[in-house]
């Protein structure tokens, strides 16, 4: 059986490129970038996928009773991770996040669909999250601090640390 460092090395390694598929004449919202080592989706929506509802964010929202934030200066993020720990097998393999511009939400899915993958779904959360304000879901304390983590093991240089952020 090969040893843990052995298996980690052969995750490392890039994939070979995918075989290019034939063209459908589909539109499709998913762009593959660097072959098989990640997908990036996008999905762009004016009403709720389930509930048809409009979605509509108020002009301003309450930040921290002294200023309001426009709803477009929002990113609301998430990951999913190979653990809830701060050691090197932990990392991030999807991060999503969603923006809205007052009309339209997008919600966009970065995935490695190989550990080789992760620093670049690292890179395009962090090309995101200029003049953001962050909001997340216990993301103070686990997501943001593995993501500034291992962007830190690709030096991917970035300002999350400065940003304002919203724990809910």
């Amino acid at each position: 059986m090969a040893s843990l460092e052995d298996r980690l090395r052969a995750y490392a390694k890039k994939s070979p490129p995918a075989q290019p598929q034939a063209d459908t004449g589909q539109p499709s919202n998913a762009r593959r970038d660097h072959a098989a080592d990640i997908s990036i989706h996008k999905q762009i929506y004016q009403r709720h996928p389930v509930s048809h509802e409009t979605l509509h964010c108020g002009e301003k929202l309450a930040f921290d009773f002294r200023r309001d934030i426009a709803p477009q200066d929002l990113l609301f993020f998430d990951l999913e991770s190979t653990g809830l720990g701060s050691s090197e097998q932990t990392y991030p393999f999807l991060i999503g996040y969603a923006t809205h511009d007052g009309t339209h939400t997008e919600v966009v899915q970065c995935f490695a669909t190989t550990p080789a993958g992760e620093e670049d779904i690292l890179a395009a959360f962090i090309a995101a999250t200029p003049g953001k304000t962050l909001v997340s879901f216990n993301g103070k304390s686990f997501d943001l601090p593995l993501i500034i983590r291992r962007a830190a093991k690709y030096n991917l240089q970035h300002t999350l640390g400065d940003l304002p952020h919203i724990d809910l």
